[in-house]
């Protein structure tokens, strides 16, 4: 019980910091921050470590990005301490400018890609300035998504096959992120609400054509991850302490980072056909037996002797 206690307090003393944005930490309590950072830089410039968080974790985290942009912007020389900090976390000082040094997106066995080009710069707005400093960039304010939540793997390639039909870019794949609901998901990338809503009207019919009316289609603003660190997005507001904060950092920031973004990103066929192996080792994995119909019928795996039978 002592321990339950403990837990519900700090959960409730950090929601009254989110609500008020006013922070009051120590010098102290900073430096060892950033000396538990520096230790697993790796980890932390993810973004989300592979061990699972918890709620009071992620409000945690986003504090502490809040309070580093403050810190650094306190310094005597703001702009030479966040050039130092940034390198830290995969970026390179080359002349004045950082350059992020990031391969090209995806090589992890989950998504296909559909009319994607990375004109999101996703790599400046999320990796640089939300992962790093705790803010919702104000343009992640205008991108939404549209949802679609297939059950199996089977309605999952259904909806790849769905997905050409349609002009914007999108992803499909099997859901492994531990803080997203389902095994399934597929994001239509939209601008602005209204775009998002005709899109919504346009995915929803089609589903229920070609699947079922049952299949959740939702539509929702920026990622996932800052409605969980920042609360809904309804609620996100933008400071002018954030935009000072922006601007600053796209002058700082080499564009060299959204290079590969601006172009077409196809996948090639023989990591189309990897993906779509690994969501059946993945619907295999969770006992969703829709798989069956793209083996033919054969178990994935042979299954192993059981003797309860004989009790």
């Amino acid at each position: 019980m002592t321990g339950y206690c403990r837990w519900t307090v700090r959960y409730e003393c950090l929601e009254v910091m989110v609500a008020s944005h006013c922070i009051d930490i120590s010098d102290t309590e900073l430096t060892a921050m950033d000396t538990r950072i520096a230790d697993n830089p790796q980890e932390h410039r993810r973004g989300y470590p592979y061990a699972p968080r918890t709620a009071v974790q992620l409000l945690r985290d986003r504090q502490e990005k809040i309070l580093r942009g403050r810190k650094l912007l306190r310094c005597a020389d703001p702009r030479a301490s966040i050039l130092a900090h940034m390198e830290r976390y995969g970026y390179t000082l080359v002349g004045s400018k950082l350059i992020y040094q990031r391969s090209k997106p995806d090589s992890r066995f989950d998504w296909l890609y559909v009319n994607y080009s990375w004109n999101t710069k996703c790599a400046l707005w999320h990796n640089a300035i939300f992962d790093n400093f705790g803010y919702i960039p104000t343009p992640c304010h205008e991108c939404f998504k549209v949802v679609v939540k297939p059950r199996t793997v089977k309605e999952l390639f259904i909806l790849y096959d769905l997905s050409k039909s349609f002009q914007t870019p999108n992803k499909c794949g099997a859901e492994r992120r531990e803080f997203v609901s389902g095994p399934y998901s597929q994001f239509f990338y939209v601008s602005g609400l209204e775009e998002g809503l005709r899109y919504y009207r346009k995915v929803r019919e089609a589903v229920n054509d070609r699947l079922s009316p049952d299949v959740p289609v939702a539509l929702k603003c920026g990622c996932t991850r800052y409605e969980l660190e920042m609360g809904p997005s309804d609620q996100w507001q933008v400071t002018a302490e954030q935009v000072a904060f922006e601007s600053f950092l796209k002058d700082t920031i080499s564009q060299d980072i959204m290079s590969w973004e601006m172009e077409p990103y196809a996948q090639p066929q023989e990591l189309i056909d990897a993906i779509q192996k690994a969501w059946l080792h993945w619907a295999y994995h969770i006992g969703d037996i829709t798989y069956l119909e793209f083996t033919g019928g054969r178990p994935l795996f042979p299954k192993g002797a059981t003797y309860h039978d004989k009790a």
